[in-house]
């Protein structure tokens, strides 16, 4: 049968596909890296002075000092650390616990100062650039509200700023108690674990997370201060690239941070990162000659998380619409579908979906079992539905506003 219609599908679902395997390919070299990170950094790292940024946007008081008393716990020198808590004049509900968390912390040796940026929520990256004219130390490291944080954390991330590093991140696991929270945990292991220690190796680059994410002050006068995006953290490691900074990753520890308090809460979180995503893939065009057309292209890979999702679900569709024509005898769909898929097609097809499940299925297994997150494994066998609906918010973020929506963590009603 031809027809425009199954030559569009066939051509859509070739692209698919090679989407889906541009996403999995990674994978299959991960048992290959190896960590080449330490666990205990040595002492005579304590000779730079830090920035600690906390920038807070009505956050619960539990949420506020879960941060501080990871600060407050770290090793390293806390007369070389300066506290700067960036909150909105018009923020009560944050404002409720700054003078306990600035007591807290200045017991603990530590400056802090207060910083307050304008009355209406700006966004993360702009409230920052705020606070940048008044910061003076060398290294500045941003922690997020309900961060918690190795104690070796800032010792770990001036020993690599020392080994010539202008930016360092890690591992961020996002936990909780909800049933989505279990899903969201497993994106985090998959894409800490499994993918980005890739792309370190192979890339140099990959999209670093704002929690814990540093940055040596002179590079971000270099390149005009946070980026403005709606992931100003991934957003950072393309300007990083483009002036030709290194960056590091420490991928022997990690940071808990918690879960989007509710389901609603992860479709703003996802909607506003895919937005971003795609604003960092339209910069990879921009500068496409200044960095090179094959650092371009290699850079663009490890923000092709959107498109993946949207080939999953998309691939999903086609599966199960083909399924279901047949069990229900629908004839239309599955002459439709057996005009574009057929022969390798149909059997790449099924790979997709049994194999590219059971493959993820195996890397879960494999890597968490008998471990703290084992508790989490059981949830892979039906991430797949989880997985589906991202796709579908990946594809409605291309047609969403550009908007900041901050990730709910913890219910703040009645404060």
């Amino acid at each position: 049968m031809f027809s425009i219609t199954v030559v569009l599908l066939k051509l859509m679902f070739i692209l698919i596909q090679m989407i889906f395997i541009v996403g999995v390919a990674p994978s299959l070299s991960r048992p290959l890296i190896k960590s080449t990170q330490t666990q205990n950094q040595p002492m005579f790292n304590h000779d730079i002075k830090v920035a600690v940024l906390l920038p807070f946007h009505k956050e619960h008081p539990l949420s506020v000092m879960r941060t501080a008393r990871s600060v407050a716990n770290q090793t390293y020198l806390p007369e070389l650390i300066t506290v700067y808590v960036l909150i909105e004049g018009e923020d009560n509900i944050t404002q409720r616990s700054i003078p306990v968390l600035v007591n807290f912390l200045r017991f603990r040796g530590m400056n802090v100062k207060v910083i307050y940026t304008r009355s209406t929520y700006i966004g993360k990256p702009r409230a920052m650039n705020q606070a940048l004219p008044y910061i003076e130390e060398d290294v500045i490291i941003v922690f997020d509200a309900d961060d918690i944080v190795p104690e070796d954390y800032i010792s770990s991330v001036v020993a690599e700023i020392k080994k010539g590093a202008a930016a360092v991140t890690t591992k961020v696991y996002r936990i909780g108690e909800k049933l989505h929270s279990k899903f969201i945990a497993l994106d985090t292991f998959i894409w800490y674990d499994i993918y980005l220690p890739v792309y370190m190796k192979f890339v140099g680059y990959a999209p670093m997370s704002g929690e814990g994410l540093a940055v040596r002050k002179d590079v971000l006068n270099k390149i005009g201060g946070f980026p403005e995006s709606l992931t100003e953290d991934a957003y950072l490691t393309i300007e990083l690239a483009r002036i030709g900074e290194k960056i590091s990753y420490i991928d022997s520890t990690f940071i808990v941070e918690r879960a989007p308090l509710s389901f609603k809460a992860l479709i703003n979180q996802r909607m506003r990162w895919f937005k971003g995503y795609y604003e960092c893939l339209y910069a990879l065009w921009k500068y496409r000659r200044n960095l090179g057309h094959l650092k371009a292209l290699k850079l663009a890979i490890t923000y092709m998380g959107p498109a993946i999702s949207m080939a999953t679900t998309l691939s999903y569709t086609i599966f199960f619409s083909y399924v279901f024509g047949g069990i229900f005898d629908i004839i239309s769909i599955t002459n439709l579908i057996q005009g574009a898929i057929n022969g390798v097609l149909y059997y790449l097809a099924a790979f997709m979906f049994f194999g590219g499940n059971m493959f993820f299925t195996g890397i879960i297994l494999y890597y968490f079992s008998d471990t703290r997150f084992e508790s989490y494994t059981p949830y892979i066998y039906v991430a797949f539905v989880y997985w589906y609906i991202i796709g579908i918010v990946a594809l409605l973020s291309l047609f969403s506003p550009r908007k900041w929506y901050k990730t709910e963590r913890i219910n703040n009603e009645g404060l």
